[in-house]
């Protein structure tokens, strides 16, 4: 999938007063659609850079949809297991519409648990396990902070290729692309987990799902007012 920034970033100098939804570039966006949430100035930018972030991040529901949350993560974190459960219902209430992108943050040594469990997600992504891999990480959350817990979830996740797998995680081949989305993560100015962008829009923290639900549905509502 390609990005389509040239279209946001003209519409901009057209006017300022252009409504941008900042992930969304990620699916070919256009300034004449709705439901954006207001950006200007840093706001613009951050909105685009989160936008190309998300791009190379693991996208969980339609690529096609309105509302695309990147999602910075650490699974040895409880308030993003937390989120995960909100997220989850989320998707279930709009499934065509919302799609979550996942981004590590973590820190900490790549011999620690909680680093070899990122490093696992991304080895379990080139089997095409993400998804199944990121359930069951917060399902086994418990053996997260274990020097071999990625080994269980790696099982938990159904991973077909064991020994891939294994030599995967064990190589620390994803390093330097973990340290690559902790550092995009600390440009957007994040500087703890959970923190997401809406859109473009950034929250921090692990917020209700009442909450949740009216900032999608407030994006929803603006992509589909009238001229």
């Amino acid at each position: 999938m390609k990005q389509n920034l040239r279209g946001i970033v003209r519409g901009a100098a057209d006017s300022l007063a252009v409504v941008i939804v900042g992930a969304a570039c990620l699916i070919g966006i256009s300034t004449a659609w709705k439901g954006l949430v207001p950006q200007r100035g840093r706001d613009l930018g951050r909105a685009i850079e989160a936008a190309r972030i998300a791009n190379t991040g693991h996208w969980l529901g339609s690529t096609d949809a309105a509302v695309v949350i990147l999602v910075f993560n650490d699974y040895a974190c409880g308030f993003c297991l937390q989120l995960h459960e909100t997220l989850e219902r989320i998707r279930l209430r709009y499934p065509d519409h919302v799609a979550v992108v996942i981004k590590p943050f973590v820190t900490g040594s790549p011999d620690s648990g909680p680093y070899k469990v990122a490093l696992a997600a991304e080895c379990a992504s080139t089997q095409d396990r993400f998804g199944m891999f990121h359930d069951a990480a917060f399902q086994n959350r418990r053996v997260v902070q274990f020097a071999a817990g990625w080994r269980t979830i790696g099982l938990k996740a159904g991973i077909p290729d064991t020994t891939r797998f294994t030599d995967c995680v064990r190589s620390l081949w994803y390093v330097d692309q973990t340290e690559r989305a902790r550092a995009e993560g600390q440009r957007l100015g994040v500087v703890g987990t959970p923190t997401m962008f809406i859109n473009g829009r950034k929250v921090e923290g692990a917020v209700g799902f009442d909450v949740l639900d009216s900032l999608v549905a407030e994006v929803l509502r603006r992509r589909h007012r009238p001229e």
